[in-house]
């Protein structure tokens, strides 16, 4: 969202990161016409598609390592590279802190806390990483996105379930509106695992 003192708000530029392509729409769009989940998706249960562990669908060599290290994190840097890249707008311009990151997670960190907290069970406190135990924060990825690219204005995460990404859109056009920020990079990222789409496959389950 970009918006200035003569102009209205504009909404411009899109990426998706899905288990099969990464790219803009007509990109994933076209690259998912012959199958259902795209051409490389890792199906568990309940047949859900999920983008892979490892991402054979780009190539995310040049992220920074805090974003290399979670798979949330890599995922919304690839869309904002490739919202950025449909905006015509220069990576190198989101240096400012005149651009914000507003960025829906309906999961916030509870992976991250499930995770840790697996590793405490198998190998007990005095074995853990410390360098995982900021994933169990609910705004990991927001924080991550932010320092990766350097984005400086005003940051949130939003975790209000199944509106999550569009809550964020909407507060991106309010910072927009209120002047406080000139450019808002927004959307939502959500990891889905094999053990989340179990419980989510069983029946009477919420999404």
């Amino acid at each position: 969202m970009v918006s200035d003192a003569t102009s209205p708000l504009v909404l411009s530029g899109c990426g998706w990161v899905t288990p099969g392509a990464v790219g803009s729409i007509d990109e994933v769009l076209a690259a998912s016409a012959s199958q259902p989940c795209g051409s490389a998706p890792v199906v568990g249960d309940g047949g859900f598609c999920r983008v892979p562990d490892d991402p054979p669908i780009a190539d995310i060599s040049h992220l920074s390592n805090e974003l290399k290290r979670d798979k949330g994190a890599w995922m919304a840097a690839l869309a904002l590279e490739h919202a950025c890249r449909t905006a015509s707008l220069p990576l190198e311009s989101l240096d400012s802190d005149r651009v914000g990151l507003a960025l829906g997670c309906g999961l916030a960190g509870q992976l991250g806390m499930i995770e840790f907290a697996s590793e405490v069970r198998k190998q007990s406190v005095r074995f853990v990483s410390p360098i995982h135990f900021p994933q169990t924060v609910g705004n990991y990825v927001a924080g991550a996105v932010a320092r990766g690219y350097k984005l400086r204005g005003p940051n949130a995460t939003f975790a209000s379930g199944a509106s999550s990404s569009l809550d964020a859109i909407i507060e991106a056009c309010a910072w927009v509106a209120r002047g406080d920020a000139d450019i808002v990079i927004a959307g939502g990222v959500e990891r889905l695992t094999s053990e989340l789409a179990a419980g989510f496959a069983q029946n009477g389950a919420v999404l």
